[in-house]
């Protein structure tokens, strides 16, 4: 069996890392390109947000409100006559002690 040498080794990791390095540049550019994008796009955003802000400023009944929810647990007792029914329905809440 013929093996490779050391410099053939040592060609082939530089030419992998190379490689994975031009990927990872590539990337780069392309996420810089986006975020470039995402910057035009909310610097052209500004002025809708800033009204929309205002008329949330202006009129209260517009801005959002926290809703309260409240859990209620059954109130009839669930029971079945199988034994491992009844586990079952004590495990997910559906028997009242």
């Amino acid at each position: 069996m013929n093996e490779p040498s050391d410099d053939a080794a040592y060609r082939s990791a530089m030419n992998a890392a190379r490689d994975e390095w031009q990927s990872i540049n590539e990337e780069a550019t392309r996420v810089s390109s986006r975020m470039s994008q995402l910057g035009s796009l909310l610097d052209a955003l500004k002025p809708f947000l800033r009204s929309c802000e205002q008329t949330v400023a202006e009129d209260p009944a517009i801005a959002p409100q926290k809703v309260a929810v409240q859990y209620v647990a059954p109130t009839k007792r669930i029971e079945s006559e199988d034994p491992i029914q009844r586990r079952i329905n004590s495990a997910l809440g559906l028997a009242v002690a």
